[in-house]
């Protein structure tokens, strides 16, 4: 594994891969009624670095069994929202569970993990993606990736959350911090 951020020549600082399977844990957990102690029809997992600045769009918004994003890298699972039901919580499980021991090693294991069962039955039916640029858009300008391209993803004033993915954590605060209040979120 690398012991650099593919962005940055700073050493990874909880980068490790096995972090990323807490996103299915989680989900997972709030699927299940007995588990939490309550049943939800959807749930969402949402990075620590991502910022929503739609409030007026709600989850039912995206539509699917199971909704997550697509950028230039293909899979992007910043943001994964899960209806609940038998497949939905069987593919949270698969992932959390089995993902764990086929993929804790890559990195970028959560990514490789949903992609495999995802693509496989029973879930195979389950997925629906939605651009980057809508769900969990990167700032403009930011990462080396050539400008026609880059621009699909980056974030406007339609994008439901900003993604500030792959940076230092002073980068990540300064921006975050920018954002907020330039965009009167809090």
């Amino acid at each position: 594994m690398p012991l650099k951020s593919p962005w940055t020549d700073q050493p990874k600082s909880g980068y490790w891969p096995t972090r990323y399977f807490i996103k299915f844990a989680l989900l997972e957990h709030y699927l299940d009624k007995n588990s939490c102690l309550k049943e939800y029809d959807t749930v969402a997992w949402i990075d620590s670095d991502c910022i929503v600045s739609r409030y007026d769009l709600p989850l039912s918004t995206w539509l699917g069994d199971v909704v997550t994003a697509w950028d230039v890298n293909a899979l992007h699972p910043t943001v994964i929202i899960v209806r609940n039901s038998l497949l939905t919580r069987g593919l949270m499980w698969a992932c959390n569970s089995a993902g764990r021991t086929l993929f804790a090693t890559h990195d970028w294991s959560d990514n490789l993990c949903l992609r495999f069962f995802s693509a496989t039955p029973p879930y195979d039916k389950l997925m629906r993606y939605y651009s980057a640029k809508e769900l969990c858009a990167m700032p403009p300008g930011v990462y080396p990736i050539p400008p026609d391209i880059r621009s699909q993803y980056e974030w406007d004033e339609t994008s439901w959350s900003l993604h500030l993915s792959a940076l230092t954590l002073e980068a990540r605060i300064k921006m975050a911090t920018a954002f907020v209040d330039d965009h009167k979120l809090l």
